[in-house]
């Protein structure tokens, strides 16, 4: 009998597989083997001014390009994550993830050169890199 999808199989946990015919695929519990990597995921906190924004409107079309272009430079995945209601002011999170610690420090730290050498027409008021695995 062929475990239901979603179900538990032993200690692995059975989804379909999203590119196939059907055919289930057992992934694992989380816990590290001798061959498998650790994977690392870096986050980016920008905190933004921006200067003489009349309406959420007007921000979100100062804000989109940012996004977009960190997006489409760099990789990574980005969002708008606090401060959605404020005229003057944006918070946005850049998330990298990899398998070396090293490449996500440096991925993040080229994200916050850009935004800074970039002459946006945002300034940043604060920043803040945390390795989160």
């Amino acid at each position: 009998m062929r475990p239901a999808i979603g179900s538990i199989c032993g200690e692995l946990y059975v989804e379909p597989w999203p590119y196939s015919s059907g055919e289930l695929h057992c992934f694992g519990d989380g816990r590290k083997t001798d061959d498998e990597e650790t994977v690392s995921v870096g986050l980016l906190t920008l905190e933004l001014y921006l200067e003489g924004t009349a309406s959420l409107k007007e921000k979100r079309s100062r804000i989109a390009p940012v996004v977009r272009r960190i997006r489409t430079k760099f990789n990574a995945s980005v969002c708008e994550s606090d401060a959605q209601d404020v005229l003057t002011r944006a918070e946005i999170s850049v998330v990298v993830v990899s398998t070396n610690d090293s490449h996500v420090h440096s991925q993040l730290q080229a994200v916050l050169n850009w935004v800074l050498d970039a002459r946006l027409d945002v300034e940043v008021l604060d920043s803040h890199v945390e390795l989160i695995a």
